[in-house]
């Protein structure tokens, strides 16, 4: 056809559906070869479709698509078709007839059974079937000789058809998340299998045909109940990622260190009480995980995985660390929290080219000075320990982006952290601060700074400095006053200042003009600047358990808000104001002295929840 006739065709179709495709290709000839309209909320397809004669690719996934159109078999050279997140309960007969179809995605439907037109298909060599509700896979499946990738992940698969096992092409078998107890011997005859995912069902043990899969390079057990792995494990020596995540092993074979080509392997959460030297033969390793099991102690061998990058050894019961762990020159990612350590190896340092490091959950009382050696350092978590001090030197991570010292025992903070210009979240929470430092104004690049339960009774003017800062949470402190100059954090959308002893705001605050939620319960304040009604972008705005006798009318003009808590205070009077309030949902008055609610404010239709001492007034209204 001419690009002339395949346009007119392709604009009377768009017309006709009222929509936009996100992707239209031509080709050199100016036939119409590939088709995209994802997420349109197309309800059916006009049978014209058929006209599209060259069409190699149409995607049609995430539409609201009950059935097909027998025409749709007129698509001759349709090499793919996307149909997922529909909601398809059936095939038509005339799919079958797409007899140049390579990839077909059904993922994401209502399909209870796998239509026989598939086996049709003689081309075919990806199917996926994911997140369906199929009890089964039909004989008919052998048929497809071409077949490379099946996912039928998600489904309520009990047992699998021994036709599988005719489809000796098969690389990529994704069976996870099914109720699957066992798998048939026939197994072994898929010898170009590459991925087999099992992970998410029910097994206790696998067959003896999973080990005699000799081009397997990913096996994924994740989830099930094994004890034990067999000694023909070895026979995988290809075998690059191994996941047993979530079983029940309590020890490891000795074949599993002959599987030299490894590179990741996850271990995490099973009940693993040690692992022997001989890991450090897995000389190929990038990733290992052996989170969550009850390791107290690791072998020295761990320095011999010169490849690793990744390491997760958090929630076991480890008191202290192998010496050898600062000869990992490439680990890229450490997390050791929540254990038992109360000291890291100063040699901890010497990972330089460590960019993520978890401690946090442990029982540190220090931390070496080393540790500002790590200049690609990016997230630095030494939460919930027990830290008196922090080293000064940690103001050397010039790269430093996360921070959490949360949860410590902090009594000040090193002046020296105003150098970590590249910081975004800072976390200071539940420590012992009476004071911060006026230099921490000078981390520009903040986005978060939680300061909630301390000691503190002031904070530092050049705190407005902090540009970029969007949440700044001083919950449970010994605040008395807050700095005008916090009005200059523009950016500023949830500032919390809930318990502490403020008895007035500045009338300043009215200036951040992008705040969204303003926590001030528990507090000592009598009256509310008026300024708060510029708060225009204010949704969320809580005000419980002060000492407030009147509200500012002023509050009628945050037509986005959405909460206000008022429980507790001394109010005898609402102001009519708030019957402007249009998107109030929730309102809290109990603990006042009201005696009457405004007319207008019983108008308010979207309020889901509203408590005061009379709620008949409201009740009524809403009947």
């Amino acid at each position: 056809m001419s690009l002339q006739s395949d346009e007119t065709i392709l604009a009377a179709l768009l017309a006709r559906m009222n929509v936009q495709p996100t992707r239209i290709t031509y080709n050199s000839q100016s036939q119409l070869i590939e088709l995209a309209l994802p997420r349109l909320a197309l309800t059916s397809l006009p049978e014209e479709f058929s006209q599209l004669r060259n069409l190699q690719t149409l995607d049609l996934c995430g539409n609201q698509l009950k059935d097909l159109p027998e025409v749709i078999g007129q698509l001759l050279q349709l090499q793919v078709l996307r149909l997922e997140e529909n909601e398809l309960e059936e095939l038509p007969e005339g799919l079958g007839q797409l007899k140049n179809l390579k990839e077909l995605y059904l993922g994401r439907n209502r399909l209870r059974t796998v239509s026989e037109v598939i086996w049709q298909l003689p081309e075919l060599q990806i199917l996926e079937l994911e997140e369906n509700e199929l009890e089964e896979l039909p004989e008919g499946l052998g048929q497809l000789k071409n077949l490379k990738e099946l996912y039928v992940s998600r489904n309520r698969l009990r047992r699998l058809s021994k036709a599988m096992w005719k489809l000796a092409q098969l690389q990529v078998l994704r069976l996870g998340e099914n109720e699957l107890e066992e798998l048939p011997a026939e197994l072994a005859q898929l010898q170009q299998l590459r991925v087999l995912d099992l992970c998410s069902n029910q097994f206790r043990e696998l067959p003896a045909a999973v080990w005699q899969l000799p081009e397997l390079q990913i096996l994924e057990l994740e989830e099930n109940e094994l004890e034990e792995l067999p000694a023909e494990l070895a026979g995988l020596r290809n075998l690059e990622e191994l996941r047993l995540h979530r079983n029940r092993l309590k020890k490891l074979p000795d074949a599993l260190w002959l599987l030299d080509q490894l590179q990741v392997l996850d271990l995490g959460r099973n009940q693993l009480e040690e692992v022997p030297w001989e890991l450090g033969q897995l000389s190929n390793l990038q990733e290992l995980s052996l989170r969550g099991n009850r390791l107290r102690e690791l072998p020295a061998s761990l320095g011999w995985l010169k490849n690793l990058q990744k390491l997760q050894l958090d929630r076991n019961r480890l008191e202290e660390l192998p010496t050898t762990m600062d000869q990992l020159p490439g680990l890229q990612v450490l997390d050791i929290s929540v254990n038992l350590l109360r000291e890291i190896p100063e040699g901890l340092g010497r990972l330089h080219s460590l960019q993520v490091l978890y401690l946090f959950g442990n029982r540190l009382e220090a931390v070496p000075s080393s540790l500002g050696q790590l200049q690609q350092l990016q997230i630095l978590d030494l939460g919930r320990n027990r830290l008196e001090e922090i080293p000064a030197d940690l103001g050397q991570l010039h790269d430093l982006q996360k921070l959490d010292l949360g949860a410590n025992m902090l009594r000040k903070v090193p002046i020296e952290l105003w150098k970590l210009r590249n910081l975004q979240v800072l976390y200071l929470f539940g420590n012992h601060l009476k004071e911060i430092p006026a230099a921490l104004g000078y981390l520009i690049e903040l986005q978060v700074l939680d300061l909630n339960r301390n000691q503190l009774q002031g904070v530092p003017a050049e705190l407005g400095q902090l540009c970029n800062l969007r949440e700044l949470h001083l919950k449970r402190n010994q605040l008395q006053a807050l700095p005008a100059e916090l009005a200059s954090l523009r950016n500023l959308q949830v500032l919390d200042l809930e318990e502490n002893h403020l008895q007035e705001l500045p009338p300043e605050l009215g200036q951040l003009s992008s705040l969204r939620s303003l926590h001030l319960s528990r507090n000592q304040l009598r009256e509310l600047p008026r300024e708060l009604g510029l708060l225009y972008r204010l949704q969320v705005l809580s005000l419980e358990e002060n000492q407030l006798e009147k509200l500012p009318p002023e509050l009628g003009q945050l037509q986005q808000l959405q909460m206000l808590d008022l429980d507790g205070n001394q109010l005898q009077e609402l102001p009519n104001s708030l019957g402007k309030l249009h998107n109030l949902q929730r309102l809290y008055l109990r603990g006042n002295q009201l005696w009457n609610i405004p007319e207008e404010l019983k108008q308010l239709q979207k309020i889901q929840r509203f408590t005061d001492r009379v709620p008949a007034f409201f009740e009524q209204e809403q009947g």
